[in-house]
C-alpha cells in the first residue's frame, strides 16, 4: 500500500510500514507550525482549495495505478480528481462532519473554481471519524449519505486519579 502525503509525515508513514509518495505540487502546510491565528485560518483555507493536491493524485495514478483511493477531507480536489478519473475513492473525515460542511471550507474551494461539497458528494464513500450523536451534521440532509464510524482512540483503562488538595 502507498500514501501520497507531504514529506514532513514520510516518516510516520514508512513507520508504519507503507510506502510513501511525496507530494509535488503544494503548498507546505502544517498545523503545528507556530503562527498567529489568523495567519493560520488563511493557510488552513489556502490547502483547502489547493488544486495541486489533485494534479499530484492524477499524475501518481497515471504512472501506477489504484484500485482504490482514501483521502483527507482537508483535500478535497484529489477526492475531485480520483472521481474524474473513474477511481474510487473515500473520504476520510476526522473530526465532526459540521466543520468540513462549514461556508468558511466550501468558500475556499468556490474560490479556486471547486465546491468541495460537490467534491464529497462523488466520492464513493464518505468516512466520519466522530460520534454521530455529538456531531451536529449528523441527520441533516447534506450528510444523509455519510458514515460514522465512531471515534478512532481508545478508551482509557483507567483514569487518572484527582490529586487531593493540601490544606493549611
Amino acid at each position: 500500500m502507498r500514501v501520497l502525503a507531504t514529506t514532513r509525515q514520510g516518516p510516520d508513514v514508512t513507520a508504519a510500514g507503507l510506502e510513501h509518495v511525496a507530494y509535488r505540487r503544494p503548498r507546505p502546510w502544517s498545523g503545528q507550525q507556530p503562527r498567529p491565528s489568523t495567519r493560520a485560518a488563511v493557510d488552513f483555507l489556502a490547502m483547502v482549495g489547493d488544486r495541486a493536491y489533485g494534479r499530484d493524485l492524477a499524475e501518481t495514478l497515471a504512472t501506477r495505478p489504484a484500485d482504490v483511493v482514501m483521502v483527507d477531507a482537508m483535500i478535497p480536489a484529489a477526492s475531485l480528481a480520483a472521481a474524474r478519473l473513474g477511481v474510487p475513492n473515500a473520504v476520510l473525515m476526522h473530526t465532526f462532519a459540521r466543520f468540513f460542511l462549514s461556508p468558511a471550507l466550501e468558500a475556499a474551494g468556490r474560490l479556486r473554481g471547486f465546491s468541495p461539497r460537490r467534491a464529497w458528494a462523488r466520492a464513493s464513500a464518505v468516512l466520519v471519524v466522530s460520534d454521530a450523536e455529538l456531531d451536529p451534521a449528523h441527520g441533516t440532509a447534506r450528510a444523509a449519505s455519510f458514515e460514522w464510524t465512531g471515534v478512532a482512540e481508545q478508551h482509557p483503562t483507567a483514569l487518572p486519579r484527582e490529586s487531593t488538595p493540601r490544606t493549611g
